[in-house]
């Protein structure tokens, strides 16, 4: 990962140094590439580090290197970083970056969330280390649901968010885990007869 990154760096430092046609410039890619290879350590600092870069992202996207263009799969790069990172309040950092998503889209930032992005919230929430996570769940289907129904984005529950939801359910510490775990497997299976 510190590899892929000092690749982007490099790449960065020809952008600045405006150097000649030849030299290799960022782009959308080459960010979600690094970030990425953050995602796929296992490293307490993947959420950090990968929401370093995208930070430089935006900051030259920002400053008009529309090359760099943050999109919703770099977004959902950074989102599972933090769902990744052994932190305890990983969730809430994934939960911040989404809500940075939702005020980029606002600002005419052309993204939209997808199935991808709410799986990653979920494992998240899974991977945040806090048994009482059901009430926060609960308001995230609730959420998903609501977009499913009435959007505005096309989004809908999807094996991964089911599978992803029992793992919320399955790692929780309340009494009732079991019966929603087979809640969630009936309502699947439902769905799926459909």
């Amino acid at each position: 990962a510190e590899k892929a990154e000092n690749i982007l760096n490099d790449m960065v430092r020809n952008l600045m140094e405006q150097a000649d046609g030849d030299a290799i410039l960022p782009n959308t890619a080459s960010f979600n590439n690094a970030m990425n290879a953050w995602v796929k350590t296992i490293d307490d600092k993947c959420g950090s580090r990968a929401e370093a870069i995208f930070r430089k992202m935006v900051e030259l996207y920002e400053g008009g290197y529309k090359q760099a263009k943050p999109d919703i799969s770099t977004y959902n790069i950074l989102i599972s970083a933090w769902a990744n990172s052994m932190k305890g309040d990983s969730f809430a950092d994934a939960e911040r970056i989404f809500q940075e998503l939702e005020h980029s889209i606002d600002a005419g930032l052309d993204v939209e969330p997808d199935n991808y992005t709410f799986s990653s919230l979920l494992m998240a929430l899974a991977n945040s280390g806090d048994r009482d996570i059901t009430d926060a769940a609960d308001k995230l289907v609730s959420r998903i649901e609501a977009l499913s129904e009435k959007g505005p984005y096309d989004v809908k529950f999807d094996t991964v968010m089911y599978n992803t939801l029992l793992n919320v359910w399955l790692r929780s510490n309340q009494p009732i885990a079991s019966d929603r775990a087979t809640e969630i497997v009936e309502r699947m299976e439902k769905e799926y007869e459909a």
